[in-house]
């Protein structure tokens, strides 16, 4: 289900608001039970309380000679994947967008016009169940071996650009909203247990050198920041990898792009 409107106040040129509520329930998700919950279903009373051989303890595979998890012939915790999950997720899309030019404000005509793009994302609640005997997990807020990757409560880009003659420089400023260990989960050294607010800045510059031709300049993560390190245990390697989570946060830190277009 979504609901949403979009306001271009007659009062003001060049300005659109958009707010969007969304709520979704997506039943037979393609996923993995964690394993945390293999772990769980198979040694603890609340789901075994016999603690008898059950279809989590067939999951749990060791080393056919010690009896350990580690070494290359140790099998590890089974994690298939099934379409028997479910993800249950709410929240609120905003979008601003505005431009307006310098004649207008009284300045010279000369110096062209600004434009400002705002987009963000509020997540109220996210809930996801791996198996139907997977415990039905609040995962907003958190990261956690078996929420896996951070979900942020709030994200945003916001995007103002300069528009002069031929050239155009804008700044672009990605957020992403702390997160801390998922309550209840494994516990981490303190170090790995919390991720602050995340920004990064991002500048370009870009010259209409002819009607065709088209050249663009990018540096991103202009201040260098590095990503948050957690260790390589919180997750899965699919969502941790090199000690941080790569689809939530830059990995390779300040770079720099330089693109050509050119239309026939």
């Amino acid at each position: 289900m979504t609901l949403g409107f979009v306001w271009e106040p007659e009062f003001v040129d060049n300005l659109a608001l958009t707010l969007d509520y969304y709520k979704f329930n997506l039943n037979k998700a393609i996923e993995r039970p964690s394993a945390t919950d293999v772990l769980d279903q198979c040694y603890t009373t609340a789901f075994n309380p016999g603690l008898t051989l059950n279809a989590a303890c067939l999951q749990v595979r060791r080393e056919p000679t010690n009896g350990s998890f580690n070494g290359a012939t140790a099998p590890g915790i089974l994690r298939p994947l099934s379409n028997l999950g479910k993800i249950d997720t709410s929240g609120w899309d905003l979008g601003i967008t505005y431009s307006v030019e310098f004649e207008d404000m009284g300045m010279s005509s000369g110096l062209g016009r600004l434009a400002f793009n705002f987009s963000g994302n509020k997540v109220n609640t996210y809930f996801q169940k791996p198996t139907p005997s997977s415990v039905r997990r609040d995962c907003n807020g958190f990261f956690s071996v078996a929420c896996e990757e951070p979900v942020h409560k709030y994200k945003w880009i916001q995007r103002t650009t300069w528009y002069v003659s031929d050239f155009d420089f804008s700044y672009n400023w990605r957020h992403v909203s702390s997160v801390i260990e998922e309550p209840g989960g494994t516990v981490f050294l303190p170090e790995f247990s919390a991720i602050p607010d995340y920004n990064y800045i991002d500048i370009s510059g870009g010259w209409e050198i002819t009607e065709t031709a088209r050249v663009a300049l990018a540096v991103n993560n202009l201040f260098n920041k590095r990503a948050p390190a957690v260790g390589q245990t919180i997750g899965t390697t699919g969502t941790n990898s090199g000690n941080t989570f790569p689809q939530n946060y830059d990995t390779v830190g300040r770079y720099f792009s330089l693109s050509t277009v050119m239309k026939f």
